[in-house]
């Protein structure tokens, strides 16, 4: 146990007479710091270190200031410098506070430099202003469709608070990949008109907007009853087209047979739709969806509630500083839903991916820049989130998520709060396809 690990300077204790005090000296003049997440010593860590170490000969890292990750690593420190020697191969040569101090070693080799991670077109979202599917009215509302009802069961997909075509339009990129990725019907209603969307420049909310913001969400165009009897019949004319296009294409499990759909959100829209995935969520005499997705999710406080009417399967997609851990907490108190969720970080998306950040509109896949690859790698995580959704949810319409138990929700990623930088593993109760 981390508990019982006994912290060592074995290593900086064998170095030449007087090197110790010497690079313990020239460390204190370099301002070059790496962050340790809650994940600790992590192989893209040692990777890092060991690329500053071609420049210098010590390199500083300190804790990270977010309260989820010193509360993850702080407690097991003594572990996590063993880790970050054994990983690097480097020498502990100071510990202060929450700062850690590294030494390359007198026999540090500089490690191949990595070519550029190539990224297929098929990998990236389809560039904007490029759209697949097109508006229609469905359900008495304007929805945008991507994919057909002959093609596949039908996902509602529900957008951010902004107005979609003005503001968000990679919502439209997102509901294309999610039916191409899935063989889903994905259909987005309009919730929100110009006048009952929250204005993109006043978000995240300030000074006098906090309070307006708490009561549009409350009580005014951001509450899920809101919106419910609107969901509610797109979803029963969704089904009753799907119906007539696919006859018993309610998939293979129990329930074979009965019409099936599944619920997505992204943003504020994952808060909507996890509400669709409750007990009585959706109105009366529509049946309660396959399962939800929450892509990029922004639950705004409401984790605790949700957790205890949740009652699908439910995958949650948080970009790198989206809340996921609240609702994690929350349910693992409940085994048989727990068991059935999915949880999974991608960590080079920023939260508003499909909103906001201008990544989504004007990457360009063929830069060679530094700056520009980061953006081509965050766009392929933002695809693979999607993926992944579209995976989760075809899944449970086909009748096929019932009996994949996993790891009962244990996380091997970022101290168990389910979080992973770069997208690979994830936490759940029910193992990821």
């Amino acid at each position: 146990m981390a508990a019982g690990v006994k912290r060592s300077f074995a290593r900086a204790e064998a170095l030449a007479p007087g090197e110790w005090e010497r690079l313990k000296a020239e460390s204190l003049r370099d301002d070059w710091i790496a962050k340790v997440g809650r994940r600790g010593a992590t192989k893209e860590l040692a990777e890092a270190i060991q690329t500053a170490w071609r420049g210098r000969e010590v390199v500083k890292l300190r804790v990270h200031d977010d309260k989820s990750a010193r509360k993850s690593v702080l407690p097991r420190l003594n572990l996590v410098l063993r880790e970050l020697e054994e990983l690097s191969g480097g020498v502990l040569i100071d510990v202060q506070g929450t700062s850690i101090w590294l030494y390359r070693g007198p026999d540090f080799v500089p490690p191949p430099v990595k070519p550029p991670e190539k990224i297929e077109p098929s990998a990236l979202l389809q560039p904007h202003g490029s759209p697949q599917g097109a508006w229609r009215e469905l359900g008495g509302r304007r929805c945008y469709e991507a994919g057909s009802a002959a093609a596949g069961p039908p996902v509602v997909l529900l957008q951010d608070l902004f107005v979609v075509e003005k503001d968000t339009p990679a919502l439209m990129q997102a509901a294309d990949r999610l039916a191409s990725a899935g063989g889903l019907w994905v259909i987005m209603p309009q919730l929100l008109t110009q006048e009952d969307a929250w204005q993109r420049e006043r978000y995240p909310p300030e000074s006098v907007w906090k309070n307006r913001f708490a009561d549009w969400l409350r009580i005014g165009p951001g509450n899920w009853a809101a919106h419910k009897e609107t969901v509610g019949a797109v979803v029963a004319a969704a089904l009753e087209e799907s119906q007539q296009e696919r006859p018993g294409g309610g998939g293979e499990g129990a329930g074979a047979g009965a019409p099936r759909f599944a619920v997505a959100g992204v943003g504020w829209g994952a808060l909507l739709a996890v509400w669709a995935g409750t007990d009585g969520g959706l109105p009366e005499g529509v049946p309660a969806p396959a399962a939800v997705a929450a892509v990029a999710p922004q639950l705004h406080d409401q984790d605790e509630k949700l957790a205890e009417v949740l009652a699908v399967p439910l995958v949650i997609l948080p970009s790198k500083y989206d809340n996921m851990d609240k609702l994690q907490v929350y349910l693992s108190s409940r085994k048989e839903v727990y068991q059935r969720c999915t949880f999974k970080r991608f960590g080079h998306c920023l939260p508003g991916l499909f909103s906001w950040a201008p990544v989504f509109t004007a990457y360009d896949p063929a830069s060679t820049t530094k700056e520009g690859r980061k953006d081509v790698k965050a766009v392929a995580q933002a695809s693979a989130m999607l993926d992944l959704a579209a995976s989760f949810l075809r899944r449970h319409l086909d009748g096929e998520g019932g009996g994949e138990a996993g790891g009962g929700g244990s996380s091997k990623e970022e101290g168990g709060g389910g979080a992973s930088e770069d997208g690979e593993g994830a936490s759940s109760g029910e193992a990821v396809a």
